[in-house]
């Protein structure tokens, strides 16, 4: 896996498992703050497109930084590179890893603090999170 400054993050933050799946909750300000070159440089072409669209310069950088905290995450999982998972949407919407499809995951933000819920042993077929101000 590609070596991260996001591992000697304070940003992200492991929380107690919650039915076999692992949580962490991350601090989005600080993370932009801290790593806001090495997280555009794991997203694609339709991340940073989508980046883009955001109005206000808060939102594009805690979009980046979200995608960023989560690409780490499921690098580590899978002990593979963040910048060379590649996501597919599901029927409603919901991502999934295009080459993974078994490994649930989910992300959920309300302002700067996301929560990330991932299932690594792959019991559940769906995980959800959700988080609101």
């Amino acid at each position: 896996m590609k070596a991260m400054s996001l591992q000697s993050s304070h940003a992200i933050c492991a929380q107690p498992a919650v039915a076999g799946s692992s949580l962490w909750t991350v601090e989005l300000d600080a993370l932009a703050a801290q790593e806001a070159q090495e997280a555009l440089g794991t997203l694609t072409d339709d991340e940073l497109a989508r980046m883009k669209r955001f109005r206000f310069e808060r939102d594009r950088s805690r979009f980046a930084a979200g995608r960023a905290a989560l690409r780490f995450l499921l690098g580590t999982v899978l002990d593979r590179d963040p910048a060379a998972l590649r996501f597919s949407a599901g029927a409603h919407g919901k991502p999934a890893l295009a080459d993974d499809p078994r490994l649930a995951f989910n992300l959920s933000h309300s302002g700067a603090s996301p929560i990330v819920a991932i299932d690594p042993a792959r019991r559940h077929h769906s995980v959800g999170v959700d988080l609101e101000l």
